[in-house]
């Protein structure tokens, strides 16, 4: 390996990869290998060792930073060998002499980089374009790292650039290439680091089981490594006809047996009491990472992966054995299979010795019996809380070690909690949950069903807690029992737990538009199953309803007061919580209307005249208090159907107010000339508006109440006048002298006491012109 020293101010702004990695260990194991004693190197594929051509550099101490070339080798075997140190030449036509065993990181090396996983192994690597010579480089700059030749923190991973060097050589590769390289190593690098395989050679014996079979104590082993090979067995002291033989019951030569195959050691069952004792001698595969050198450390130390041989050695295995001896077990469980102690056996033999023996807390219980015996077992006492027996008789040991076993079962007493779920009323709820607790914090739950009921199975030698952990939707209440205790198989506890239906209430507020309530006004509420209920509102405009929990309702004004306009309707009333009261507030707007009665001077019929008057009372209904109204009339002739024109202009009457009350009387006038108007009928026609919005209107040509008779005023006639009488000689009263009278129109507006007065002098008018006629008529006669 060689490198090129590089100003480190050209490369003060590199950045090194931080990464994870893991303590390097060296397996003892793989020392006792025997591998080949020394490696001849060839020249390999690969190289990056143009001046200046590699594709990272170290930075060293002292900031600067230098160029990490090299050569790829081969070892005699014909596979890659990585270099060790990066100051000295590669060790290409050389031949170097086994060193020392590699570390179990440099084994993975070979597993996780270039030896194992060629480039074209995308599987693996997956970096697109990656050349087997990157991948090789990749490895061995881990290689580098892990003989300890830098860290990885010192890496700049950056090839040369054109101009970096006087000679003007520079690398090559690319930014791309440099960056497959870095992902290529930094793969490699992790597995090494964070992984844990080794180099260890494992050989361990497996025992697979002893058993008597025709007429022999069997002994079964495997002997077992992480690499193939062969084991030898050594016997220390030998048995009278004893056999070694495979999984197929052949005899095994040489008592060598394959690593990973069972064999099996057979001693007569007629042996007395005793052990054979044998060493295991292996030969097994070795693959470990081995350090070549030459001893003047001219050249580079490299490492190979090699296959050798390890020969480990296990001793002092035992196959031991008894003759004529066996036991009984018995295993006592529940109907689940649950193991059961306090379980008390008695075992009798034909001679009528006796043992007793209790189960523990696996359930087990164990007795020793030998040959020439008959026993007899029986369960003399079952466990507290449960039933059932058990007796077996002719017992008899016909070789050594037999083992008699048996499970006896008992049934735990059961019994039952039952619960029967109700509303206020006794009628059955489903949905309400209950949860029984034992004593060993064991927890049930059940949910009552559609009769209401849940039930419980419980056991004995537990006591119980019953509680109500959840009640059904739209009730309250709760239950809780406690000290549950089975006394006797089949035993029922039967339970009532009462819960009452959640209610509430719904309020309705009837008022007009001036907040002012209601009576007599109908509402209707409808649940979602279709049943209805009806309130009329009180004489403070108030109605309500009882509603429960569980159901969704509609409230709607279904009868409003004659007169007022509105409606009202709130769907999805559904009580939340018991108590809950929902309240509304509905509004109906009394019908505005205006009813006129129209009069002049008081009169529904007076003479035209030059200043007539006309005052309409308008009588209004249905007004928002504290609202401005404005009444707007106008004059229409009966007659006609038309507007009434006066030189050529309508007659109108205008009057605004402030609204007292909901109903009001205001009064609009009404001043025009009405001297040609004798012989009409005068209609007055209103509007009510609020703001600049008619509300309400009173046009009716035909309404009286609305209509003015105007009349044509009658002139008197003149009286005659009479033949001066003959004055007499005698002086006497003379007769009242007749009054001429122009008679006046009456004119709308004068004053009532001139009327009567005008009327006053046409009388004493007529009576006196009468009294003169009928004077000189007399004196005619």
């Amino acid at each position: 390996m060689q490198h090129k020293w590089l100003k480190a101010a050209l490369f003060t702004g590199a950045v090194a990869l931080g990464l994870v990695g893991g303590q390097l260990n060296h397996v003892s194991a793989a020392t006792d290998a025997d591998v080949p004693a020394s490696m001849t190197f060839s020249q390999g594929a690969f190289a990056a060792n143009t001046d200046g051509a590699g594709y990272m550099m170290v930075r060293q101490a002292d900031g600067s930073l230098n160029y990490m070339i090299s050569d790829s080798f081969k070892d005699s075997l014909g596979n890659y060998a990585y270099c060790l140190e990066s100051e000295r030449p590669t060790p290409i036509g050389q031949t170097g002499n086994k060193g020392s065993i590699g570390s179990d990181a440099q084994y993975r090396l070979f597993k996780y980089g270039f030896n194992n996983h060629p480039a074209s192994d995308q599987g693996y690597w997956g970096i697109a374009g990656l050349t087997d010579q990157e991948a090789w480089y990749a490895t061995q700059t881990v290689s580098w790292i892990l003989a300890g030749n830098f860290s990885w923190n010192q890496i700049v991973w950056q090839a040369s650039q054109q101009g970096d060097f006087a000679d003007g050589i520079y690398a090559p590769y690319g930014e791309a290439a440099v960056n497959r390289v870095k992902a290529a190593a930094t793969k490699v690098y992790n597995n090494v680091m964070n992984n844990s395989d080794t180099a260890n050679t494992t050989m361990t014996l497996a025992a697979q089981g002893a058993t008597d079979v025709q007429g022999y104590h069997k002994f079964t082993y495997t002997v077992q490594s992480n690499q193939a090979g062969t084991a030898t067995l050594n016997f220390k002291n030998q048995v009278a006809g004893m056999k070694v033989v495979d999984a197929n019951g052949n005899a095994i030569a040489n008592n060598t047996v394959t690593i990973g195959q069972a064999f099996s050691l057979l001693i007569p069952d007629s042996t007395p009491t005793g052990d054979l004792t044998f060493d295991i001698n292996g030969s097994i595969k070795a693959i470990v990472p081995v350090v070549y050198n030459d001893g003047a450390q001219k050249y580079q130390d490299s490492i190979s992966l090699v296959t050798g041989v390890v020969k480990p050695l296990l001793a002092g295995n035992k196959a031991k054995w008894t003759r004529a001896a066996g036991l009984i077990k018995v295993h006592k469980v529940d109907q689940d299979g649950k193991a059961l102690a306090g379980a008390e056996f008695t075992l009798t033999d034909d001679l009528g010795n006796k043992q007793s023996v209790t189960t523990d807390q696996t359930g087990n219980a164990q007795f020793s019996i030998f040959g020439a015996r008959t026993y007899s077992l029986e369960e003399t006492k079952t466990p507290a809380g449960y039933q059932g027996s058990f007796k077996q008789d002719g017992i008899t040991l016909k070789q050594d070690g037999q083992t008699f076993e048996y499970t006896v079962k008992n049934q735990i007493n059961k019994g039952t909690v039952k619960v029967h779920k109700v509303d206020q009323d006794g009628k059955a709820l489903a949905g309400a949950e209950f949860t029984l607790t034992d004593n060993l914090g064991g927890k049930l739950t059940a949910v009552t069903d559609k009769n209401g009921i849940a039930q419980f199975q419980i056991l004995a030698n537990r006591t119980y807690t019953l509680e109500e952990t959840k009640t059904p939707a739209g009730y309250q209440g709760s239950f809780k029992q406690t000290g549950i205790t089975l006394t006797k198989d089949g035993q029922t506890f039967e339970y009532t737990a009462k819960n009452t239906l959640e209610k509430g209430i719904v309020k309705i507020h009837k008022v007009d538009q001036n907040g002012k309530a209601l009576a007599g006004v109908e509402f209707t509420l409808t649940d979602n199953l279709g049943n209805k209920q009806t309130a009329v509102t009180d004489k403070d405009g108030n109605a309500q309803f009882a509603i429960v929990a569980n159901r969704t309702y509609s409230l709607k004004e279904t009868k409003t007061l004659a007169g007022y306009t509105g409606s009202f309707q709130k769907d999805d009333i559904t009580l939340a919580n018991d108590g809950q009261v929902f309240s509304y507030t509905a509004v109906n707007a009394e019908d505005v209307t205006v009813h006129t009665t129209a009069t002049s001077d008081g009169k529904k019929s007076v003479d035209a005249n030059k200043q007539m008057t006309i005052d309409d009372v308008v009588h209004a209904t249905g007004l928002i208090v504290g609202k401005t109204y404005t009444v707007k009339g106008q004059l229409y002739d009966q007659a006609t159907g038309k507007a009434l024109l006066i030189n050529g202009k309508p007659v109108t009457g205008e009057t605004t107010f402030v609204a007292k009350a909901s109903v009001q009387d205001v009064t609009v006038h009404f001043a025009f000339d009405g001297s040609e108007l004798g012989g009409h009928d005068v209609v007055v026609f209103e509007d009510l508006y609020l703001g600049n919005k008619k509300i309400a209107s009173h046009a009716d040509l035909n309404d009286k109440d609305q209509t003015v008779h105007v009349t044509t005023p009658k002139t008197p006639e003149t009286p005659t006048t009479p033949v001066t009488p003959v004055t007499p000689s005698t002086p006497s009263t003379p007769a009242p002298k007749p009054v001429a009278y122009q008679a006046k129109m009456p004119q709308t507006g004068d004053a009532h006491d001139n009327v009567l007065a005008a009327l006053g002098v046409a009388l004493v008018a007529l009576v006196s012109g009468f009294a003169g006629f009928k004077i000189y008529k007399k004196r005619q006669a």
